[in-house]
């Protein structure tokens, strides 16, 4: 979490912002608890996001469940961003059925 801080402070122009935004992410602890919030800070970390609005973004999207002590993450597929326009496998997987299908119509192959 100190790591974290460090590259709030960095990352803010003028030190009263600094220790303002390093005040507020050290708060979220009364919300979400001293785990959640060092998972938080080490998923902030690896995404580059130094602002305590990213903070409460990942803690509300569940992102740092990754980070969590006791998860898992060698069996699991790697999280992405929950955003409308992210696709994932399963539609690519079903636009390349969808093409070949039509394909094999209009060639007059049926299946």
């Amino acid at each position: 979490m100190v790591h974290y801080l460090r590259a709030v402070i960095e990352d803010k122009r003028y030190p009263e912002l600094a220790f303002r935004a390093c005040r507020g992410i050290m708060n979220l602890e009364k919300k979400y608890g001293q785990e959640r919030l060092v998972s938080g800070c080490a998923a902030a970390m690896e995404a580059r996001r130094c602002s305590i609005s990213d903070m409460v973004d990942i803690l509300e999207s569940g992102a740092d469940a990754d980070y969590l002590p006791g998860a898992e993450a060698d069996d699991r597929e790697p999280r992405r961003p929950a955003h409308r326009n992210i696709r994932g496998k399963e539609y690519f997987a079903a636009s390349i059925r969808q093409s070949t299908q039509n394909d094999n119509v209009k060639n007059g192959n049926k299946r």
